[in-house]
C-alpha cells in the first residue's frame, strides 16, 4: 500500500510539472510554431498516459463478487482510455445535469469528436451510476446513449460510454471504457486577456453582500477556472472621436497576446473610454489580422465614458457589461429577444432598460444579484463543445434557452399594422449588383400614426440586434418562406444604453432610415453565388408601454449578375476572400493589409485611367478606402503605438470621382452619407 501512495505521489508531481509546460506554451501570445505544436501533442498525450497509469493503481477492490460504487462528487474529470479521451462535468448541486466531450488520441494530437450530456428534462440526483445521454458529433448527428460508472474511489473513476447509432469514431452499441480522476470543482477553464486604454479602469470591480466582485470572480461563480492570460497593457487614449468598429477590429489584432487563430478557451477584452457611436456601451465582435480563419467570437470591448453620468453607481454599471459582453462571446443571447421571452431575467445578459418590458430600470438593478440565469448557466456549465468555445459555432446560432417556458413575453404575436412600416430600397441598379460587388441596402421606418413617435436611432443598426434581415436564393434549397430562410447575422454585435434625450422624434407621416450592409457577416458572403435573391427586414419594436411587435418589410428581391467574362470571374472569386469581406464590413481597416492591397490592384485593373467611375465595384473599394482614410487609427506594431493622422486630402481625392454617379451606384442612405462625408472632407480641405 505504501509503494502505491509513493508511486501516486511521484505521478501527481509528474502531471503538475507537465500540466505548467503545457500552460506556458499556450500562452505565447502568437501562432505556435510546428514544435511547439508537437511538444503540446506529446505532453497531452503523456498526460493522458498518466491518468491511466492512476487508475490501474486505484482501481476499486470487489467486496465478495460484488462492487459498491459512489457517485462521482461534483466537478471536473479528465478520462484517458487506449483510443479516446474525455472530459467529464458532474453537476449535480446547481444544474442537475452531467456531460462531457470526447476525443480521439491519434499519435501526438487530440481530435475532438463529440459532446454529450444526459437527457433534458431528467434532473441527475446522484442515486444512480448508470444515466442516459444524448450525444451530438461534430458533424451534428445525434444519438442516444449510455454513459456508466464502472469504479470510484478517491478522486480516480472508471466509466464507459456507448451510444446506439454510429458517431464521429463510436461504434454504435460499443461500450468505450476510459480511467481518469477530478481535475477541479470547476466545469470548465475559461483565460481572459484584459487590456485598458490610459486613464480608464483596469479592473472593475463592485461589492455586493459583503464579497468584492470583478470579472474572474463572476466567472468563477458561473462554474469556470478563470486564469488571466497574456500581459495586461495601456493602449493610447482614444482619437477625438472615439474607437469605431475598425479600429477596435485592429487593437483586438494588435493588443492579444493569446492566439486568435484557433478555437480556444480564451477570451479578450478591451476596456476602453468611448465609442464614436453615441450611447454605446459594448461590443462582441470577430477578430484576426488576416481575419482567414472565420473564427467567431473571440472578443469584446466595453466604453466607460456613458457610464460614468450614473454617479456613485458607474462601476457597478461597468462590472455588469463587462461580463454582458464576455457572455454574448461564449454565445449567450439577450433574455429579453422575442424568440426567449426572458424580460424578466435578472441575470447579466438582459439591459436594465428592457427589464420587465421597460421603464424598470431602478427595479432591474433592486432584483440584480450578479447572475446569469438558469438556461444561461446550464448552456455555459453543460452547453455543447463547439456551441459556447470561443472560435466555435456562430453567434445566437445555438437555441439552448427552453421553449414554452412561462417566462415573461411582453411581445404580442405577429400581426399586421397600419401604424408603422419599413421599407427596403436598393440603388438605382434595378436591383441587380454584379458578382462581387458589395450589397448596401436602405432600410426606412415610416410612421404613420397621427402623432409623433419616438424611435432611437440603433434600432435601425442590424449590429444592435432589433433589426434583422432573412435573405433567401430563389431557386436554391430555401424557401421563400421568410421563416425559413438565412438570418444575416453581422461581424460585430453592439449593445447600447437608451436616453430618451437621444432618441429621434419621428413626426406623423414622417420616416428615419438607415444604411445596411449585408455583404459579409458572421457565417461569410450573404451573395455568394450568382442568382436571384429574396431580403426581407424584420423589426422588434415597443410600440407602447408593454405592447412590443414585430413587423416585416415587402420582401426585396435584388439578382447578383453571372461573371460576363473570365477576367470577371476570376476577380470575383478573389474577392470572396474572409479578410475581404471584413475590409468592406468595417469600412476599411489598417491591419487588413493584404485585403486592401489586392482591392487597389482590382481597382486600378477594372478602372485603368478613366476619370470617373463606371463600376459599382470600384466605387465601393474607393468609398471604404475613404472611409478608412478619414479616420484616425491607433495600432500597436513590433511593442511601439502608431498613430496615423487622418487624411481629409486623400479621402476627398477618393470620393470626387465617385459623386457624378453616386445613386447608381449606392442605395439612398448610403449615397447620403458619402456626399456628406465629401463635403465634410471638403471643408476639412479648405482650412
Amino acid at each position: 500500500m505504501t509503494e502505491t501512495v509513493t508511486a501516486l505521489t511521484h505521478l501527481e508531481a509528474a502531471e503538475e510539472l507537465i500540466r505548467g509546460e503545457r500552460g506556458a506554451i499556450q500562452i505565447v501570445g502568437r501562432a505556435l510554431t510546428p514544435e511547439e505544436e508537437r511538444r503540446l501533442a506529446a505532453l497531452a498525450e503523456a498526460d493522458a498516459a498518466i491518468t491511466v497509469a492512476v487508475g490501474h493503481l486505484t482501481q476499486t477492490p470487489c467486496t465478495n463478487g460484488k462492487e459498491t460504487i459512489s457517485f462521482l462528487p461534483d466537478g471536473r474529470y479528465a478520462f484517458a482510455g487506449i483510443t479516446f479521451a474525455a472530459t467529464l462535468r458532474v453537476d449535480t448541486d446547481v444544474c442537475g445535469i452531467v456531460s462531457g466531450d470526447v476525443f480521439a488520441l491519434a499519435g501526438e494530437t487530440q481530435e475532438y469528436l463529440l459532446s454529450f450530456r444526459t437527457v433534458p428534462g431528467k434532473t441527475v440526483d446522484g442515486e444512480s451510476t448508470e444515466l442516459l445521454v444524448i450525444g451530438e458529433d461534430a458533424d451534428g448527428q445525434l444519438s442516444t446513449g449510455r454513459l456508466e460508472i464502472l469504479s470510484h474511489q478517491d478522486r480516480v473513476a472508471t466509466i464507459s460510454i456507448c451510444f446506439d447509432e454510429a458517431l464521429r469514431g463510436f461504434r454504435p452499441n460499443h461500450a468505450e471504457q476510459m480511467t481518469g480522476r477530478h481535475e477541479s470543482t470547476a466545469m470548465r477553464t475559461l483565460g481572459i486577456e484584459i487590456e485598458h486604454e490610459i486613464g480608464t479602469e483596469g479592473n472593475p470591480q463592485w461589492t455586493f453582500n459583503g464579497r468584492t466582485l470583478d470579472i474572474t470572480r463572476c466567472f468563477q461563480d458561473a462554474g469556470f477556472d478563470v486564469r488571466r492570460i497574456g500581459h495586461a497593457s495601456e493602449i493610447p487614449e482614444a482619437p477625438g472621436v472615439g474607437w469605431d468598429s475598425s479600429q477596435l477590429h485592429g487593437l483586438m489584432s494588435d493588443y492579444a497576446q493569446a492566439s486568435l487563430d484557433r478555437s480556444d478557451w480564451e477570451l479578450h477584452l478591451l476596456l476602453l473610454s468611448r465609442a464614436a457611436e453615441p450611447r454605446l456601451l459594448g461590443i462582441m465582435f470577430d477578430s484576426g489580422r488576416g481575419d482567414m480563419n472565420l473564427l467567431p467570437r473571440q472578443g469584446a470591448a466595453v466604453f466607460q465614458d456613458p457610464m460614468q453620468s450614473l454617479g456613485p453607481t458607474w462601476r457597478r454599471k461597468l462590472l455588469q457589461t463587462s461580463v454582458h459582453e464576455l457572455g454574448h462571446a461564449l454565445n449567450l443571447a439577450h433574455p429579453f429577444e422575442r424568440e426567449i421571452g426572458r424580460a424578466d431575467s435578472t441575470s447579466f445578459m438582459n439591459y436594465d432598460w428592457k427589464y420587465m418590458g421597460g421603464d424598470s430600470v431602478a427595479r432591474y438593478w433592486q432584483d440584480f444579484t450578479f447572475t446569469f440565469n438558469d438556461e444561461e448557466l446550464s448552456f455555459l456549465r453543460h452547453g455543447r463543445r463547439s456551441a459556447v468555445i470561443p472560435g466555435g459555432d456562430g453567434f445566437h446560432t445555438v437555441p439552448y434557452w427552453k421553449q414554452g417556458d412561462g417566462g415573461y413575453v411582453p411581445y404580442k404575436p405577429d400581426r399586421p399594422t397600419s401604424a408603422f412600416s419599413l421599407q427596403l430600397t436598393t440603388p438605382d441598379n434595378d436591383g441587380i449588383f454584379n458578382f462581387g460587388q458589395p450589397v448596401l441596402l436602405t432600410v426606412t421606418f415610416h410612421n404613420h400614426l397621427l402623432r409623433p413617435f419616438t424611435l432611437p436611432p440603433f434600432y435601425l443598426d442590424p449590429k444592435a440586434g432589433f433589426l434583422s434581415f432573412v435573405v433567401n436564393r430563389i431557386g436554391g434549397s430555401l424557401s421563400p418562406d421568410v421563416g425559413a430562410g438565412s438570418v444575416f447575422r453581422p461581424i460585430v454585435m453592439r449593445c447600447y444604453d437608451f436616453d430618451p434625450a437621444t432618441a429621434d422624434t419621428i413626426p406623423s407621416n414622417g420616416s428615419m432610415r438607415n444604411n445596411v450592409n449585408l455583404t459579409y457577416g458572421s457565417a461569410g458572403f450573404t451573395f455568394a453565388e450568382p442568382g436571384e435573391y429574396v431580403v426581407t427586414a424584420r423589426l422588434e419594436l415597443r410600440f407602447q408601454a408593454n405592447d412590443y411587435l414585430t413587423m416585416y418589410s415587402a420582401p426585396m428581391r435584388i439578382r447578383v449578375a453571372y461573371p460576363k467574362t473570365d477576367d470577371e470571374e476570376r476577380i470575383g472569386m478573389r474577392l470572396l476572400r474572409n479578410d475581404i469581406g471584413c475590409y468592406f464590413a468595417l469600412g476599411g481597416s489598417d491591419v487588413l493589409n493584404k485585403a486592401e492591397s489586392d482591392l487597389i490592384e482590382i481597382e486600378e485593373r477594372l478602372q485603368g485611367k478613366d476619370e470617373y467611375i463606371a463600376n459599382g465595384l470600384v466605387a465601393n473599394i474607393r468609398r471604404c478606402r475613404a472611409i478608412n482614410t478619414a479616420r484616425e487609427f491607433v495600432s500597436y506594431v513590433d511593442g511601439k503605438y502608431m498613430h496615423r493622422s487622418a487624411n481629409p486630402a486623400k479621402a476627398r481625392s477618393l470620393l470626387s470621382s465617385v459623386g457624378p454617379a453616386m445613386s447608381r451606384f449606392f442605395d439612398p442612405a448610403t449615397a447620403d452619407y458619402t456626399r456628406a462625408m465629401l463635403s465634410t472632407e471638403d471643408e476639412n480641405a479648405a482650412k
